[in-house]
């Protein structure tokens, strides 16, 4: 091989970060799929209603979790919203179960005006409601809601 046949050394680099760049798109795209996403969508029945769906990654859930104050956040839990942090340990409790269950229904409420189903679907938590003035669909995976409980728990401390 001659000296002439030899590959830059400017290709080379952007070669390379070319490729940093690649692993770091299929990097977030696993940690995406493992975490999934929040979907939230509420359809107001009324004229006029509103129709919103929200769809968030998983991954920012915790995240910014970790971006409200420690203090903060234990105050709220032990103050006016301590009913939340006392139920914590059964939301911990709850969501490792649901994770252990196969999946199918857990509620169905079903009368003349209102028709509600939570269950379980491939590692994530659904709720739809349908009743006279809205529809509302949630899903959450389960990992995350043990996820926040567990970081709630460990930001409150011992109940």
């Amino acid at each position: 091989m001659d000296s002439n046949s030899r590959i830059p050394v400017w290709l080379l680099c952007l070669l390379a970060l070319t490729a940093v760049m690649f692993a770091g798109v299929v990097y977030a795209g696993v940690a995406l799929y493992q975490d999934g996403v929040v979907d939230v969508s509420v359809h107001e029945k009324r004229p006029g209603g509103n129709n919103i769906h929200i769809i968030v990654p998983g991954v920012l859930v915790p995240a910014a979790l970790h971006l409200v104050p420690k203090e903060e956040l234990k105050q709220q839990l032990r103050g006016d919203s301590r009913e939340i942090a006392e139920w914590l340990p059964v939301a911990r409790i709850a969501a490792r179960e649901l994770a252990r269950i196969p999946d199918g229904p857990l509620v169905e409420v079903d009368n003349h005006h209102d028709h509600v189903r939570i269950f379980k679907r491939g590692g994530v938590l659904v709720v739809d409601v349908d009743d006279n003035q809205d529809t509302v669909h949630i899903s959450v995976p389960i990992a995350l809601v043990r996820s926040v409980a567990d970081n709630l728990q460990v930001s409150v401390g011992p109940a």
